[in-house]
């Protein structure tokens, strides 16, 4: 299964010179935890989460006017949209991130995917599986 198939198409963006206050009032409008720093293309630069805002500004007293470009996460790692989600499952464990833009061919933020998203499709292939097999149980039961 590819990316695109679990990939969340509502991307918040903002430039770099937003600020740190302009980018939490997104996340908080659109009920996100990060935003996709994103150049004059819509390319992605970095990677602004809502634990950067707790604990890289608020916790160390930082201005909520500071630049979203002083405290994102960059350079940022992002996947195109044929890549398996198995091989992005595996890069973010090992980058230890929760969060990865999806971009196009010209390099275009087009999607986001999470952690949330991956456990929603493991779960579901899960329980799929477990209603496989007892559909198998019962119909090799009644035998």
């Amino acid at each position: 299964m590819l990316v695109d198939a679990i990939m969340n198409s509502d991307v918040v963006t903002c430039s770099r010179d937003h600020t740190v206050l302009r980018a939490a009032r997104l996340m908080a409008e659109k009920n996100v935890g990060s935003v996709v720093v994103v150049d004059e293309r819509e390319r992605p630069i970095g990677m602004l989460t809502d634990r950067d805002v707790a604990v890289s500004l608020v916790a160390r007293g930082g201005s909520y006017e500071t630049p979203v470009d002083e405290l994102m996460s960059h350079p940022v790692f992002a996947v195109g949209q044929s890549t398996l989600i198995f091989d992005l499952l595996r890069e973010m464990s090992r980058r230890k991130i929760h969060r990865v833009p999806v971009i196009d061919q010209q390099k275009r933020v087009v999607g986001v995917v999470s952690v949330d998203d991956a456990l929603l499709l493991l779960t579901t292939e899960l329980v799929n599986v477990a209603d496989v097999m007892g559909h198998r149980t019962r119909v090799l039961g009644d035998d």
